[in-house]
């Protein structure tokens, strides 16, 4: 991965966690039977417990903007709002 890049995710998740201090992120390679593998992004309720939102693609970034554009509307807000 270049420099670039991982300054790219690490800027993502300093964002995510800075909106979005109720949900945790989670970020992992995933191989597949085909010779490319996928990255997978989770977006989850900070206990855990509850996906919220998931996004799959080849590059990492990318993996991270999907799983944040899938999170619904009532998870955008911090639960004390």
């Amino acid at each position: 991965m270049e420099l670039n890049e991982q300054r790219m995710i690490h800027g993502l998740v300093q964002a995510f966690r800075a909106g979005y201090p109720h949900l945790k992120l989670e970020v992992v390679f995933e191989a597949r039977s085909t010779p490319l593998g996928v990255w997978a992004a989770t977006v989850r309720t900070s206990d855990g417990n509850k996906v919220v939102a998931k996004g799959f693609r080849r590059q990492q970034a990318l993996a991270v903007g999907a799983a944040l554009e899938g999170i619904p509307e009532h998870y955008r807000r911090s639960p004390e709002h």
